[in-house]
């Protein structure tokens, strides 16, 4: 009897097993078992080894991308350039490894060579690289790992530096010691603050706060050295790590380092588990008088992991929990009763009428033990959603899993609610970085459904991918990306005919909703897009001859006419008014302000401004003694800002056209409350037509087998005028002027760059007196309107380059004499401090400054008190205070010019 039940239960069982298996293959029929994205990875991590710390985490990328951007990660190597590199044991990709080394931006290839023989080390297999080839210290190169597994190449990108020495075990001994600090217990039994804990335990921590600034906030989501010592040490959520610490070199010299941790945590169990990621980025200097690393600078990004469980009745929202930014990119319906939204690199689809919520894109497993889900940097552009729950999307970087794992590029999707079906439209592979992209991509997307075209930004150039075949054609192309504009809701783009003013002709407007361009000729000689007004075009049109050029090298016009278009291309407005130009028109809310300058007015060069008079004021502003000479007088906020060459800066009047912008129904609205465990969370609150009032259902999003995707390649290869600020999170700014640049350097930190990766300028300690006297020719010139040409041409020869004097005569500004310089990079410093021009200087580059009798003279040595410079048209070297000459270069608002070496 009893053999009989057991029998019957067994088959039983088998035969509900064998039906549950054949209705799951019925119903996802054409789909994976799985979302795609949900599987598990399947490329190789690489590491290096540093003595015998394990750093440098690096991802494979099956694109081959362009490095001249690229400031994710750089190793070291010392005087016998010797690196090693680690790979797992069980590894598939180890038939043949090999290396290359590159120029900074990958173009020149120095050296190559296999790798054999390897070793183990601590479960890795170890493959040691000795470099042949001569590099220069402190030159940025790139290093390039390849893996094969005898039918496709794995590639890892690092750049690579030689230093005569380092101090990354100093470093990371120190971020060690300070990461434990901030888990260590600090609660009894009872769950109350053990008395003496800060003193005795976490003092690294302590000594660390800037005690003289701290703030009182309780976000948890963005710690730095002004937080209080409780969030620094994550209040009573008392979270445990739950991946490896592995340190990443961002930013190296001898003295200074910056170092990421990106790891997770989780708190609580059970049904009760919240886990987060962590971003932490460590400023470390080396201190040689106590030889021991030192904090400069901390910062802490904490995310937490949404879970859809988290629905808020009371704010009307669900929570997001603690969050490092202050909102999260969404789209809705317009009765806000369907919403997609963006969190930590995962895309969640909320239906209020049917209470139900699908991940739709996304990695999350229930565990964080595969570190690529967080070191990965994805981007997300929501593009279209309907009241059918269809929306339409793009995610953009290196992909992470699936068909295109380790590809870089961009993936246009099409979600549809009703099937759970995630259709993949179309794939455009791009050897273009992350951060490039999230300047363009990240800033305009836009997805013709009727049309199958797909319009977005990318390298500079505005393009239309044709999503059911593998054509794509660039609508503009050498287009800086930040004069390419948009209207709000992305389906209208506008832009001048030609990226260089003078020659722009006319606009074009792209109706990206019907797929048709309109082209409309200047009714003067040239014509500048300004801006939108919702989908209307707000553009200029004037002269040549009302061009003019700032001193820090950007190129203006004054407007005759002023005009306002709708995407069409028919007039709305025009605004003109007799004998006045239209001079710095901005787009505010519900207005446009302009100023009205005399058309007739005469041209003047820039205004001399009375030395003493201006140092007086600006003493007084920065409430400087005058016994400090060298801050005197380098504040130019007291000197006007619109000083140039060829215009006009007098009679001035303002201006303005008002208009009326559309309101939308909808909106999500974002509010920080507090936990019982008393940290702020981030809440996604709904509209008042929208009540939540219970936890939505989980349904799952089926990923459609796509054997037809259209996949187009773009490679890299419009020319770059930018410029590009990288801090240690990554592309911070991108500017035409190298001043604005500077500042935000100076204030911020980070490395500055030109649109070819030459390196212009990066933070380093600054030497108090320095010389480059005698490295290099001067050259004496004839006159003073010869002197600019003579600075750049010894400018050039300081940089170690050629050139024909007689050729540069014929040049107007310095940016002109060294653009065909092989080995210089024209720098504007239009008004910058002086130590700011000191700090190239520190680095053994002379820097060019126009002095009160407009002459331009090359400064080569300086010290606490004095300046010394070459005046190429007395032909002498020159000394002066520090106070004095600082007097002298704000009469023109600092005039200065410097380089890079390429």
């Amino acid at each position: 009897m009893r053999r009989g039940i057991i029998i019957k239960a067994i088959l039983f069982v088998a035969i509900f097993v064998t039906t549950a298996f054949f209705v799951n293959k019925l119903y996802y029929r054409g789909y994976e078992n799985e979302n795609y994205q949900k599987t598990n990875t399947s490329l190789p991590v690489l590491y290096v080894r540093h003595n015998d710390e394990i750093i440098n985490r690096m991802l494979a990328y099956r694109t081959k991308i362009d490095t001249s951007l690229d400031r994710s990660v750089v190793t070291t190597v010392g005087e016998d350039k010797k690196m090693s590199i680690l790979l797992p044991n069980d590894s598939d990709y180890t038939k043949q490894v090999s290396y290359e080394l590159r120029s900074f931006d990958g173009q020149n290839l120095i050296e190559d060579g296999d790798l054999t023989e390897p070793s183990r080390y601590n479960g890795f297999v170890q493959y040691d690289i000795s470099l042949r080839m001569d590099m220069t210290i402190d030159k940025e190169y790139q290093i390039v790992i390849k893996l094969s597994d005898g039918k496709e190449t794995l590639r890892y990108y690092s750049r690579l530096i030689r230093l005569e020495r380092d101090y990354i075990q100093s470093y990371v001994d120190y971020m060690k010691s300070f990461n434990k600090a901030m888990f260590d217990e600090k609660y009894d039994e009872n769950g109350d603050l053990i008395a003496d804990y800060e003193l005795q335990d976490s003092s690294i921590i302590v000594k660390a706060l800037d005690q003289d600034n701290s703030n009182n906030s309780s976000n948890l989501g963005v710690v730095n050295l002004q937080s209080n010592y409780d969030v620094v040490t994550f209040g009573n959520l008392k979270p445990e790590r739950t991946s490896e610490l592995v340190p990443v070199i961002k930013e190296i010299n001898e003295t200074e380092c910056t170092v990421q941790y990106q790891y997770t945590v989780s708190s609580g169990t059970g049904s009760e588990l919240k886990n987060y990621i962590i971003d932490e980025y460590y400023e470390l200097s080396y201190d040689n008088s106590n030889a021991s690393a030192k904090l400069e600078n901390y910062k802490r990004n904490m995310d937490y992991v949404f879970n859809y469980k988290d629905v808020n009745t009371i704010l009307n929202s669900l929570s997001m929990g603690v969050c490092s930014n202050e909102s999260e990119p969404y789209i809705t319906t317009e009765d806000g009763k369907r919403a997609a939204f963006i969190t930590e690199n995962q895309l969640w689809f909320y239906d209020y009428k049917n209470t139900c919520m699908s991940n739709i894109y996304g990695f999350w497993k229930g565990t964080m033990a595969d570190i690529q889900e967080i070191q990965n940097r994805l981007g997300f552009n929501l593009l279209y959603i309907n009241d059918d729950g269809v929306v339409d999307f793009c995610v953009y970087g290196r992909i992470p899993r699936g068909t295109h794992e380790g590809q870089n590029g961009i993936i246009l999707y099409e979600y549809k609610e009703e099937t759970g079906e995630l259709k993949e439209l179309s794939f455009i592979e791009t050897e273009i970085t992350y951060d490039l992209m999230t300047q363009g991509v990240g800033r305009f997307a836009y997805y013709n459904r009727d049309y199958k075209v797909f319009y977005t930004i990318l390298d500079n150039a505005l393009i239309k991918a044709y999503v059911e075949s593998d054509e794509m054609d660039y609508v503009v192309d050498n287009m800086p990306m930040d004069r390419i504009y948009f209207s709000d809701d992305y389906s209208t783009v506008a832009f001048m005919n030609d990226s260089r003013l003078e020659k722009s002709k006319g606009i074009t407007i792209v109706d990206c909703e019907s797929n048709r361009q309109v082209e409309i000729r200047s009714k003067y000689e040239i014509s500048e897009v300004i801006g939108f007004v919702g989908t209307d075009i707000v553009y200029g049109d004037g002269t040549i001859d009302d061009i003019y050029t700032l001193l820090d090298g950007r190129k203006k016009v004054e407007f005759t006419e002023l005009c306002i278009v709708d995407k069409s291309g028919n007039e709305i407005k025009r605004y003109k008014k007799n004998d006045k130009t239209l001079k710095n028109v901005e787009i505010g809310v519900n207005v446009i302000n302009f100023e009205l300058v005399d058309k007739n007015a005469e041209k003047t060069e820039p205004e001399q401004l009375d030395a003493s008079e201006l140092a007086e004021e600006m003493a007084e502003e920065a409430d400087i003694k005058e016994e400090e000479p060298e801050e005197l007088a380098t504040d130019t906020d007291a000197i006007e800002d619109d000083i140039y060459i060829g215009g006009n800066t007098t009679n001035k009047e303002s201006d303005y056209i008002s208009f009326k912008q559309e309101t939308k129904s909808g909106k999500l609205t974002f509010k920080n409350t507090y936990t019982e465990a008393g940290y702020a969370a981030l809440n996604m609150v709904f509209p008042s037509n929208v009540y939540i009032r219970k936890t939505p259902k989980l349904m799952l999003a089926k990923t459609k087998k796509e054997n037809n995707t259209a996949t187009i390649t773009m490679n890299k290869a419009s020319e770059d005028s930018m410029l590009y600020v990288f801090s240690y999170e990554g592309l911070s700014m991108m500017t035409e002027t190298a001043a604005e640049a500077m500042d935000y350097i100076t204030d911020n930190g980070g490395v500055l760059l030109d649109g070819n990766g030459n390196v212009l300028f990066k933070t380093k300690p600054y030497n108090s007196y320095y010389t480059v006297a005698g490295t290099f020719p001067y050259q004496q010139c004839s006159s003073i309107s010869e002197s600019l040409n003579a600075c750049a041409y010894m400018s050039i020869l300081a940089s170690g380059g050629k050139a024909d004097y007689g050729e540069l005569l014929g040049k107007s500004t310095f940016e002109e004499c060294l653009s065909d310089s092989q080995t210089a990079v024209p720098i504007n410093l239009y008004g910058m401090k002086i130590k700011t021009a000191l700090l190239f200087l520190s680095d053994g580059i002379p820097f060019t400054a126009r002095l009160s009798d407009g002459r331009y003279v090359l400064v080569v040595s300086y010290n606490l008190t004095a300046i010394r410079y070459y005046d190429p048209v007395d032909g002498k070297e020159v000394r002066v205070s520090r106070k004095r000459f600082v007097n002298d270069i704000a009469v023109y608002g600092n005039i200065i010019y410097t380089f890079a070496v390429k």
